[in-house]
């Protein structure tokens, strides 16, 4: 993003936020269509519902469009969402200057595991002076800085995934859903592979390695195995320059993640009641990628330069 780009964003979001229909109307398809910012239907759903509550007629045809794009559950958290929303106060003056202090954004994913809870990892989140999810303004509850956990609170209403009960096993199929490359590709995405051993870098259990492709973007997306069940959080990949300079060898697809065990630990710490699940029925790849879909988040952040 230029900084003619972010400078109309922010003009415009803000017009957006203090209930300019027009430019609820423009964010919305620019949700819609993944321009700028990541593809989201849903989010589009949500700001065309404010802006033809509004009274702004162009909306309309737009918004029939979605209905058929969406969920059922979608569909009530967006209208939930557009119900509560309350428009903000306008700032007294325009935005900083760009070229002096323009914000800098970073990119990651997260998953609803509780009523409006969200994990990702705390560095997607860290240092944050704004802070959204799919769109929509969010804020950190908790951290573990150790652990790279973050727990996030925001309005966005959805299903809620249930973590796996039993313990990982070297070999099985593990699923990663996210928003990789947000400024190169669009929306959500999953992407498949296997569980490759059960400890990280170094020996740590802490985490485990996974063959499952992942990207920028893809820090806090959840791991899901064969049933869908999260059992672990994507956290990092070996940086395959670094590594080939010390073994003449370019690593693939050696990706890590934080172990189901560190996560119900940090859950447990912070009295989010979470589900588990001991289902273990194999799903098709398609259904845990549209159910992924239904938990999956965007998580933005904006921090000074």
């Amino acid at each position: 993003m230029n900084e003619n780009e972010w400078e109309a964003m922010r003009w415009m979001g803000a017009a957006a936020e203090q209930g300019v229909a027009e430019a609820q109307w423009f964010i919305g398809g620019m949700y819609r269509k993944g321009e700028i910012v990541a593809r989201d239907d849903q989010t589009a759903y949500f700001w065309f519902l404010l802006a033809t509550s509004r009274g702004y007629r162009a909306a309309l045809k737009d918004l029939d469009e979605l209905e058929f794009r969406l969920t059922t559950e979608q569909r009530a958290a967006a209208q939930t969402a557009a119900r509560d929303w309350k428009p903000k106060t306008a700032t007294a003056s325009p935005p900083t200057d760009p070229k002096t202090a323009a914000p800098a954004s970073s990119a990651g994913t997260g998953f609803r595991i509780a009523s409006e809870r969200f994990i990702t990892n705390h560095h997607v989140v860290a240092n944050c002076q704004r802070l959204t999810v799919n769109g929509l303004s969010g804020r950190v509850k908790a951290v573990d800085t150790k652990a790279d956990l973050a727990l996030l609170t925001a309005p966005v209403g959805g299903t809620s995934v249930p973590l796996r009960a039993q313990r990982p096993l070297v070999g099985e199929a593990v699923a990663v859903a996210g928003y990789p490359l947000p400024r190169i590709l669009s929306g959500f995405q999953l992407t498949t592979g296997t569980l490759a051993s059960l400890s990280g870098i170094g020996g740590d259990t802490s985490q485990f390695q996974i063959s499952a492709p992942v990207q920028s973007g893809n820090s806090g997306g959840p791991v899901l195995d064969a049933a869908g069940r999260v059992m672990g959080v994507v956290v990092s990949k070996l940086d395959a320059v670094k590594t080939a300079r010390m073994t003449g060898d370019i690593p693939q697809n050696v990706n890590f993640a934080i172990s189901g065990i560190a996560l119900r630990s940090f859950l447990d710490a912070n009295g989010i009641d979470y589900q588990v699940s001991q289902a273990d029925r194999p799903l098709p790849t398609t259904s845990i990628a549209q159910q992924a879909q239904g938990f999956t988040v965007r998580v933005e952040c904006w921090k000074l330069r």
